[in-house]
């Protein structure tokens, strides 16, 4: 083993297992961004290694390792307080109380892709909102249950967020959106493909409320001129 390992990625390595991130607890001390998408073999056991080994640990991806459950991520949470980065895209056992206990010990995260963790409910997203106030990065699209409390929250503590991908959110509103355009004015790319209940007033609002926004997914193509009469700098994709 190399002990000055900073930066490894690991993606896609679908016969690595537990025993590998046992063997960079014990060596690799100084592991700061680990990447193991797609390692689908890669459990909880992982995780608690890698909390009990590597303490400066920034930047974690565990996507589509669907073994993964809220043991795993309360355990890394409590061992990586340097945590910046959070991706956890296709985990769909991560539970609200793994975020809850990840927004509690690494108050420093700014970059969350929680997408298609559809377990997901507003309590989590609500407690990342409050105690990571450097959160620029936030994906929740496909998290089914969400509602408009956790928009709203994010709009009274997330005043940096600059992305915001909220992709089949079915329960959000237009009042939450327009929560969001007040307060959170360095928005500069969103995804609201499949936010069925929103009409034109989410888009005004945000033309008006966010003067960096570039990038804007939206489904229905009847909202196209409002939005590039009011936003003529945005690039608006209609899919």
């Amino acid at each position: 083993m190399c002990p000055n390992i900073e930066d490894l990625n690991l993606n896609d390595c679908k016969k690595l297992t537990d025993t590998t991130c046992l063997a960079l607890s014990r060596h690799c001390p100084k592991l700061q961004k680990l990447n193991l998408d797609s390692c689908a073999s890669i459990t909880d056991f992982s995780l608690k290694f890698l909390s009990e080994g590597c303490p400066l640990l920034t930047h974690i991806n565990i996507s589509w390792c669907s073994n993964i459950t809220e043991d795993g991520v309360e355990a890394l949470a409590r061992g990586c307080p340097k945590l910046k980065s959070f991706i956890s895209k296709g985990c769909k056992q991560i539970t609200s109380k793994a975020v809850i206990c990840l927004a509690r010990y690494c108050e420093h995260l700014e970059v969350v892709n929680l997408l298609g963790c559809s377990n997901i409910r507003d309590e989590a997203v609500q407690t990342l909102a409050e105690r990571c106030s450097q959160l620029h990065y936030l994906c929740i699209s496909g998290c089914l249950h969400l509602t408009d409390a956790s928009l709203i929250a994010l709009a009274h503590h997330c005043l940096k967020l600059s992305t915001l991908e909220v992709a089949g959110c079915v329960q959000f509103t237009d009042a939450a959106f327009q929560a969001l355009s007040k307060n959170c004015r360095y928005l500069e790319k969103m995804d609201l493909d499949e936010c069925v209940l929103i009409t034109d007033t989410t888009l005004t609002n945000l033309a008006m409320g966010c003067p960096r926004l570039e990038y804007l997914v939206r489904y229905l193509d009847i909202l196209n001129a409002i939005f590039i009469i009011s936003c003529v700098h945005a690039d608006f994709i209609s899919l």
